[in-house]
C-alpha cells in the first residue's frame, strides 16, 4: 500500500472536472479521522497521511481503523518516526 500526503489526494481529486467537497468523521478514541465523500469513497487518515485504501462508506473505514493489527501499530510508528524527523529539521 502506497501512502499518500492528503494534499496529494486532494490535488488528483481536484484534476476532476467536478469535485465534491471532502468530509471528515473522527473516529472516536483514536488519532485517526476519515475523509472523504460518497462520490468518490473514503479513506483513513493519520495527520496528513492517508493510512487506508478506499471504502464505499464512513463506517467500513471507521471499522477498519478500529482494528488494532501488526500493520497498523507499524504504520502508526513509521508515521510518528517521520513527524519527528520532520520537526527535527525545522
Amino acid at each position: 500500500m502506497s501512502t499518500k500526503t492528503f494534499e496529494e489526494n486532494a490535488i488528483e481529486l481536484e484534476l476532476d472536472k467536478e469535485v465534491t467537497p471532502l468530509t471528515r468523521h473522527d473516529v472516536d478514541d483514536s488519532p485517526f479521522v476519515v475523509i472523504g465523500n460518497d462520490e468518490n469513497g473514503w479513506v483513513g487518515t493519520m495527520g496528513k497521511y492517508r493510512i487506508t485504501e478506499e471504502f464505499k462508506s464512513v463506517d467500513e473505514c471507521k471499522e477498519d481503523l478500529k482494528e488494532i493489527t501488526w500493520n497498523r501499530i507499524v504504520q502508526v510508528l513509521v508515521l510518528i518516526n517521520q513527524i519527528n524527523e520532520v520537526k527535527d529539521e525545522q
